[in-house]
């Protein structure tokens, strides 16, 4: 089992080709990522190490894995999660956030009334969105942005919200 804080930096969708060949979806910036970090983790702590990774025309990484040699087994591998160890992401700057550090922060509005927190985060690719659980057992969406997010302050452990932009 993994003993280190991880991120979820991608999801293999499925196999290409008869060779043992896989399809990652990155959930990083720019796939350009997998073309230097080729060793990562599934969700069970199984490392698995990419071997000639190399980015297709829809930005998705077309990847072999180390000891999988055909279809069938590549299969296997469907849907599969891939992590990194947080230690080997990059610094970010000012205004940069690893979407796993906002999953579980408070939302408040800029008064600081509690509305909820951070359950998840979802990007359909028109941007990204935060899933609020609101204390009523009821969900709320807030679009991730400089007009609807106020401020993300790690030192209080609360993301400020314009209230009027949550989408119940």
């Amino acid at each position: 089992m993994m003993d280190f804080r991880r991120v979820c930096v991608g999801i293999i969708t499925k196999p290409v080709g008869i060779k043992g060949q896989v399809k990652l979806h990155p959930y990083t910036t720019s796939p350009d990522f997998f073309l230097q970090h080729t060793r990562l983790f599934l969700n069970n702590g199984i490392e698995i190490v990419l071997q000639c990774p190399r980015i297709d025309q829809s930005g998705d990484v077309i990847v072999c894995i180390e000891n999988i040699k055909n279809r069938t087994e590549a299969d296997g591998f469907r849907l599969q999660e891939v992590f990194v160890p947080r230690e080997e992401l990059p610094q970010l700057g000012e205004d940069e956030y690893y979407y796993e550090d906002l999953v579980g922060l408070h939302v408040v509005d800029d008064k600081h009334e509690q509305l909820g927190k951070v359950n998840a985060i979802h990007d359909y690719g028109a941007g990204t969105f935060l899933e609020i659980s609101l204390p009523d057992m009821k969900t709320a969406t807030i679009s991730f942005n400089r007009e609807t997010i106020i401020d993300v302050d790690f030192q209080v452990c609360e993301v400020v919200v314009n209230k009027r932009f949550l989408l119940l």
